[in-house]
């Protein structure tokens, strides 16, 4: 251990000596202090005059500092300056004018005249802005202002969505219940619940997402996903609005359909209770089934499947084939003509309309029938007939071939049957009363002049006297007034001859149309009949003549009228010549002579349905040689066109009507 020494010896006046300060008592000191904060050095100071009572202050307080320090004598601490005077005159002021300075002090003030205070009333509402008044009135006081209004419309708000201002009005208000209708916002948010619906409804970031729902139909339409779902009572739609592509199913079919290949003609797949229905636009499908599968393209083929039966229908060619279990058809309709296979295991036929024949075969016979003339054979194992029903449909003339027998019947009631007998001899036997032959000559078995002249009427005698070779009965009189005859109404019996006849003036009319440039013919709708031309030009008919009774009626429409006195039987020619302009459609029209009898609102009709190929195919539509029996006065006659295909694409560039009096009658 270190022992210390305190040093006990040291003094405090030398502690003093080391400051520098002499111990004692300062008044009013001034004093040095050096950087440790010791006093180093300290005096006293004489005691100033400057704090001696009776001085009295000698400026005044004014709008603007006063800086001191020219004066060596102080204010007490009781002493108070006064204000600077400001100018203004002291005084009692009524209804003053006053003028204050930055420190609030009346700088200059005057009187104004006391206003007649009674019966004013407030012309001004209280609202959200201070109004700075100009009117030398006032109110009384126990006068108030009125608020102004604010625009929101007086009455009840229920659960109410409000506008206040900053002074805290209501300025504008609206309900969310009203009606059996409530509102529910928050934010973006809508929600509408009313006795039969309820409605949500999201309008964040710029988006639309709501949600309908009532007793009969939900809706979902979700602008963010771009998605529209509807359910009700008997169906389900899903659509996505970004594509159009959408779905729609119901109790019995769904559809799937993809607008956005072709908005008129969509991609499109249908389900249903056994059936599957895939349509690549409006003209290519395949429609699959339990028991059969077709597939149309869009050139219009189709091939028809099923357990039975294969068909398979070439529109472009004009071809179809049919193959079922026990038959085969196979038919050309190319060229506007028609040609026809048909084979089973009994029967073999063949229909060909362009060589105007029909060829049959079956177990025991074969027919061959001229389709134009309705003439025709039939061959049996013992038997052949060769029939002309042209004749007479219900008493034709015919030839019967059996063995060692031909059978000749110019009509059903008389008939020449031709054989050979055992010796050689060539026999005609007739149920007439032909003559009797021998080796091709004739027996005569006496000669008398004619007795009975040539009729309408068939005479079978019972002579037994014939004519001569030289001898010619008369022909009856028809009663007829021999004569000449323009124009004539005559009368005709079966034989051809005339009965009765009178003068009639020459009835007749001719019109056409020919164009330079083709001109469309303006499509309206599927099936439709509509007049030649839709708008043509004033010079419809360039070449046109008629009688006197008949008139064109309507030119616009291609119309005729006969206005002649009698009715009338004609025979018409109409042709009209049309161009296909499309380069990859086929299109068919119908050519229609329309005519109504007597102005009647109904019209009948002759057709000729005609089909276009592609590309300018040209064709030549006619109605040749109707005859129209009993036309009548006022009688209206126009051609029109049946649009069939449904295309736009069909021009006419020549049409014509040709009408031809066959007759009159009273």
């Amino acid at each position: 251990m270190t022992d210390f020494k305190i040093i006990s010896d040291i003094k405090l006046s030398n502690l003093e000596q080391l400051t520098g300060v002499t111990p004692g008592k300062y008044d009013y000191p001034s004093i040095t202090v050096d950087a440790t904060g010791k006093i180093i050095e300290a005096s006293s100071l004489t005691v100033p005059d400057i704090i001696k009572p009776g001085y009295t202050p000698t400026a005044t307080i004014g709008a603007v500092a006063t800086v001191g320090g020219n004066v060596t004598t102080y204010m007490t601490i009781d002493s108070a300056p006064a204000l600077e005077k400001t100018g203004v005159t002291a005084g009692t002021y009524n209804y003053a004018t006053i003028t204050v300075d930055a420190t609030g002090r009346i700088i200059g003030a005057s009187s104004l005249t006391a206003p007649a205070t009674a019966g004013y009333t407030p012309t001004v509402t209280i609202g959200a802005v201070a109004t700075v008044g100009k009117a030398t009135t006032y109110m009384t006081s126990d006068s108030a202002p009125a608020l102004e209004k604010t625009g929101v419309t007086a009455g009840q708000y229920n659960y109410a969505t409000i506008t206040v201002d900053a002074t805290g009005r209501i300025i504008g208000a609206s309900s969310n219940y009203t009606n059996n209708n409530m509102y529910l916002i928050n934010n973006n948010f809508v929600t509408n619940i009313s006795s039969n619906n309820i409605n949500i409804t999201n309008n964040n970031n710029n988006s639309f997402q709501q949600l309908s729902l009532n007793c009969k139909q939900l809706n979902i339409n979700d602008s963010v996903n771009n998605f529209k779902f509807s359910v009700g009572e008997n169906e389900l739609n899903i659509e996505n609005t970004s594509s159009n592509i959408y779905t729609s199913h119901q109790a019995s079919a769904s559809y799937f359909v993809d607008p956005s290949f072709s908005i008129s003609n969509p991609l499109q797949t249908t389900i249903s209770p056994n059936n599957i229905n895939l349509e690549y636009g409006i003209t290519s499908s395949t429609n699959i089934s339990s028991n059969i599968i077709t597939m149309t393209n869009n050139k219009n083929q189709q091939l028809s499947l099923n357990c039975k039966e294969l068909n398979i229908n070439d529109s472009i060619n004009n071809f179809e084939t049919n193959i079922s279990s026990n038959n085969i058809n196979i038919t050309n309709n190319n060229n506007n003509s028609f040609k026809q296979l048909s084979l089973n295991y009994e029967k073999l036929n063949i229909n060909d309309s362009v060589h105007n024949f029909q060829f049959s075969v079956q177990e025991y016979e074969l027919n061959i029938q001229n389709t134009s003339s309705n003439l025709y054979t039939s061959h049996q194992a013992s038997l052949s007939y060769f029939v002309d029903p042209g004749s007479s449909g219900s008493n034709p003339l015919q030839t019967e071939i059996s063995p060692n027998s031909i059978k000749l019947q110019p009509n059903q009631n008389l008939s020449t049957k031709i054989s050979c007998d055992n010796n050689g001899n060539l026999n005609i036997i007739s149920n007439g009363n032909g003559g009797i032959i021998n080796n091709g000559k004739v027996v005569p078995v006496g000669s008398a002049p004619p007795q009975f002249l040539i009729g309408a009427t068939s005479i079978f005698g019972t002579a037994t006297t014939y004519m001569t070779s030289d001898s010619v009965p008369a022909l009856e009189q028809t009663g007829v007034t021999a004569g000449t005859y323009t124009s004539p109404s005559i009368t005709v019996d079966a034989t051809g001859r005339i009965l009765g006849a009178s003068n009639n003036k020459l009835s007749y009319c001719n019109i056409s149309f020919t164009s330079s440039s083709t001109i469309d013919i303006q499509i309206i709708s599927t099936n439709v009949y509509q007049d030649i031309l839709t708008n043509p030009p004033t010079n419809l008919f360039l070449n046109s003549f008629m009688s006197s009774d008949f008139i064109i009626n309507n030119q616009t429409n291609g119309e005729i009228k006969y206005i002649g006195l009698y009715n009338l039987t004609i025979n018409i020619n109409s042709i009209c010549n049309l161009i296909n302009a499309n380069l990859n459609t086929i299109s068919q029209i119908g050519f229609c002579l329309f005519y109504n009898l007597n102005g009647n609102s109904g019209y009948s009709k002759i057709i000729n349905s005609e089909t276009f190929g592609y590309n300018s195919t040209l064709i030549s539509t006619n109605l040749s040689n109707q005859t129209i029996i009993n036309i009548t006065p006022n009688t209206l006659i126009k051609m029109q066109i049946q649009n069939i295909s449904n295309t736009n694409n069909i021009k006419i560039f020549f049409a014509s009507l040709q009408i031809t009096n066959l007759g009159y009658s009273n």
